[in-house]
């Protein structure tokens, strides 16, 4: 089984990682749009890290990893 998750790190007011995971992201995706994205998630203000407010993007990334369950 292979299992893909998109991660957006930012930053917050207090210069610290706050990081978003978003399971099964579409396969087809362009820089362009998770970019839009998190500029969007900035916009609309609705995370809190830190007692503070995301501020900036700072990446992202697509990872993806293949379970083998083993049978017993």
């Amino acid at each position: 089984m292979i299992k893909t998750v998109l991660e957006l790190d930012f930053l917050d007011a207090a210069d610290k990682k706050f990081k978003i995971s978003v399971p099964d992201p579409k396969e087809d995706l362009e820089e362009v749009q998770v970019q839009a994205t998190m500029e969007a998630i900035l916009e609309k203000n609705i995370f809190i890290s830190n007692n503070t407010h995301l501020v900036k993007p700072v990446g992202a990334r697509v990872i993806t990893t293949t379970v083998a369950n083993m049978e017993f």
